[in-house]
């Protein structure tokens, strides 16, 4: 019961606890109209709101936890119109009202969700702890799955608790429903038990019980056991078994129920896959795009081999591909490219449902898209045009990984090579974040991405080097981004740079083909390198791909042996 104060700042008894599931009733004094917190988005007397944040500000309000809960259920569905979640003294309030609450009489959903909205509020509040019960009176199968649920929804995941809970319940299993064997299945899945020998154990006695299972129990416990760590797949075929014989009766969510587990596993169930895309069949017409683009991840991911099965699910997704969401629609991009299906009129239809989010695209999705349109051989300008936009946009954003993805997919696409203020910005991002990317992977791409969109700050090159030279360079393509990138300004690069590339080339040599032996040799001619010795450990390789010099032979291939056995006979 929150205190009658609360109404002298105009909050109603329904207003406080719209979104709970035990509202709490308030009397609303009489020198004040009654005030709804989750109404004022429509109507704001601008008194009464603001004496309502005042009250609350000074903590003047007495709240309850399940008040709290409330109030941050309103605040998540009105989201910015009321601007609560975005005044700090108000959230801060809010949050230290709830630190003193009894928050025991809330469910884990429930708390989570006062967490959440806090924690989007900028109000960090420590994650209270599951408290596993000890007394035996307290010890149920519901107080044992209460504290399983806690760990799962609150993202708890805490070990030792959970080894105190499964042996409790290995005391009491008799004790447990069905329906509860179920659950504990359901939650350890999410939790993702690391000790498969109590979940088997689970499993057996659910499918001993004798009970009608529905299609959905045995999805979902399918589901669950693809979770557990070290579950044996001959558990798995077992309750999948079950699963086949009412296999008419599944409803698409229990089509995704298997699907995920099949994506985790890959292909140790190909049985299982060919069974399920065969009874889809039958249905493939009136599933919706989320179904089919399971079947079609899972496909991609397994390398079905049936193509009969590819073109008809591909067939029927493109019939709904706008209900895809942004994500979705990029996996479905993505899976597309894999499975060989991208046509051009399906490459046309999908471009035009990504077009739509193009404005707003989340900077991961970046480099994605325009990976797949680099591996079609369709007309891709619109697209393409977007995107180069849209990195503009967030060039600022990208985590130093999708930078130096997105600077190595677009250096191979050549109109962006026009765009100079794109250019320059992607540089000087790729030059500020240098010292936290990957050597070995990250920085080797960013480097020829720049190269090929023709940037040609030497500094930004030489800093490169120096950077990867910390950590060596494991092969010619560590390096030769940044080579091509000095060669545009040959005579501004240090002389101890050169020194640097030229012993690194020559202490890779043997590691090189033909092709990229002549590339050295071109680089070393450019940067007019006289010493000897890489010429001559260059003509040594070569002489490992040429056995006869003869008019077939490249000239520049014939000059680097000349110059190679002059610098030997010395």
């Amino acid at each position: 019961m929150i205190p009658s104060r609360v109404a002298r700042v105009g909050v109603s008894a329904t207003s406080v606890c719209r979104c709970s599931t035990s509202p709490t009733t308030l009397q609303t004094a009489p020198s004040f109209p009654s005030l709804e917190i989750s109404t004022l988005s429509s109507v704001r007397p601008k008194n009464n709101y603001e004496k309502l944040l005042v009250a609350v500000k000074s903590q003047k309000i007495q709240f309850t936890a399940q008040d709290i809960y409330s109030i941050c259920c309103t605040i998540s569905q009105t989201k910015s119109v009321l601007g609560l979640r975005d005044d700090s003294d108000f959230m801060r309030a809010i949050g230290d009202c709830f630190s003193v609450t009894d928050q025991s009489v809330l469910n884990p959903f429930q708390l989570n969700t006062v967490i959440k909205c806090l924690k989007v509020g900028g109000i960090l509040v420590p994650k209270p702890s599951a408290v596993v019960p000890t007394d035996e009176d307290a010890i149920s199968p519901q107080s044992l799955l209460e504290v399983l649920k806690f760990m799962a929804v609150n993202h708890v995941r805490d070990e030792r608790k959970m080894k105190e809970v499964v042996k409790a319940m290995s005391n009491i299993l008799e004790e447990f429903t069905t329906s509860e064997l179920l659950d504990t299945l359901h939650e350890l899945g999410n939790l993702q038990y690391a000790y498969p020998f109590f979940v088997e154990q689970l499993v057996k006695r659910v499918l001993a019980s004798g009970e009608e299972l529905t299609t959905m129990d045995l999805s979902g416990m399918f589901k669950a056991l693809g979770k557990v760590r070290g579950v044996r797949p001959a558990t798995m075929r077992r309750v999948f078994a079950e699963m086949e014989k009412k296999i008419g009766d599944m409803d698409l969510q229990d089509y995704r129920n298997v699907l995920e587990v099949l994506q985790m596993h890959g292909s140790t169930f190909a049985k299982e896959l060919r069974t399920l895309t065969n009874a889809g069949l039958e249905r493939v017409e009136t599933m919706d795009a989320a179904t089919l683009l399971a079947f079609l991840k899972v496909f991609a991911l397994v390398r079905y081999d049936n193509r009969i099965h590819i073109d008809i699910y591909g067939d029927a997704i493109l019939d709904v591909i706008s209900d895809l969401g942004e994500t979705n629609l990029v996996d479905a991009f993505v899976a597309t490219q894999h499975l060989d299906l991208l046509s051009e009129e399906f490459f046309r239809v999908m471009t035009t449902a990504l077009l739509h989010y193009m404005a707003n695209l989340t900077p991961q999705y970046v480099s994605t898209v325009a990976d797949v349109c680099s591996r079609v051989p369709h007309d891709s300008s619109e697209i393409m045009s977007a995107l180069l936009q849209r990195v503009a946009q967030c060039v600022r954003f990208f985590s130093p990984v999708q930078l130096s993805r997105v600077v190595e997919v677009i250096g191979d696409y050549p109109p962006a090579k026009e765009d100079e203020f794109l250019v320059m910005a992607l540089g000087k991002q790729c030059f500020l974040r240098m010292e936290v990317m990957d050597t070995q992977h990250c920085l080797p791409g960013v480097m020829r991405g720049l190269a090929s969109l023709g940037y040609r700050d030497p500094a930004f090159y030489v800093a490169a080097v120096q950077l990867a030279q910390r950590y060596g360079f494991k092969s010619f393509s560590a390096i030769e981004g940044s080579i091509i990138g000095l060669t545009f300004t040959p005579d501004e690069v240090p002389p101890s740079m050169v020194k640097i590339i030229t012993s690194n080339i020559a202490s890779l040599a043997k590691t090189l083909s033909l092709a990229e032996v002549r590339r050295a040799y071109h680089y070393m001619t450019v940067f007019h390198v006289e010493e000897d010795y890489v010429y001559r450990v260059l003509a040594t390789r070569v002489l490992q791909f040429v056995k006869e010099i003869n008019s077939e032979v490249p000239e520049d291939i014939q000059v680097l042996l000349q110059r190679g056995t002059m610098s030997t006979s010395r």
